[in-house]
């Protein structure tokens, strides 16, 4: 129970935080496993539809060392059957206007992007076996280089949070760990007493 008041708070942390204008930010769909109480010999389906899994969205916003910048993360548990999800999602916390880089693989998920406004949507096609793509910098003009490695770690920590660590999380607590996870991202160049600090700064105060 302490665990996921503790999971609590750093969904509220997450919440709190904005992506920063003009940022490059990585979004992608990661499908942990769950306890079902379907039986083990379940007829599960083998992608990302099957039964066993749950869908996470992640948006991984991109360090800038050369500004001395950090990035955060935020993590969503969505339904997998609400095509509107993402779409939902994005617009409440990336508002066009910002002019954010947004990277993502080219799923399907992510075509809404560009008509919606968000004109530097640039995408990978993992489909080709390519795993980076160059682009030009609609501000600048300059060749750069878009992937989706960084929100792809994040969700290696959540893979790895419920899969190895807890062995699979009941659907309810989904929401829970994959807060943890990003909260532990956003503040990964932090030690535990600064993480903690910052924990503490963002809840309410008791007469709130």
């Amino acid at each position: 129970a302490i665990l996921h008041k503790l999971s609590d708070w750093m969904g509220y942390s997450n919440e709190r935080k904005q992506f920063s204008v003009g940022s490059t930010i990585e979004l992608d769909i990661v499908y942990p496993k769950g306890k079902t109480n379907l039986g083990r010999y379940f007829p599960f389906k083998r992608s990302p539809s099957s039964e066993r899994t749950f869908a996470v969205l992640m948006m991984t916003e991109r360090d800038d060392p050369e500004i001395n910048f950090k990035g955060i993360t935020k993590a969503f548990c969505i339904d997998k059957t609400d095509g509107m999800a993402i779409q939902r999602i994005v617009k409440k916390h990336v508002p066009t206007e910002n002019k954010n880089n947004m990277f993502t693989d080219d799923g399907s998920e992510f075509v809404f992007l560009r008509s919606s406004g968000y004109l530097q949507h640039h995408r990978v096609i993992h489909n080709d076996k390519k795993y980076s793509a160059k682009y030009t910098d609609e501000v600048t003009g300059e060749e750069k280089i878009c992937s989706t490695n960084t929100v792809e770690g994040a969700n290696e920590r959540i893979k790895t949070t419920i899969h190895s660590v807890y062995l699979g999380v009941n659907p309810e607590y989904i929401q829970l760990y994959a807060d943890r996870v990003a909260f532990n991202h956003s503040n990964s160049s932090k030690n535990f007493f600064e993480a903690l600090a910052e924990l503490l700064n963002c809840l309410p105060g008791l007469n709130e």
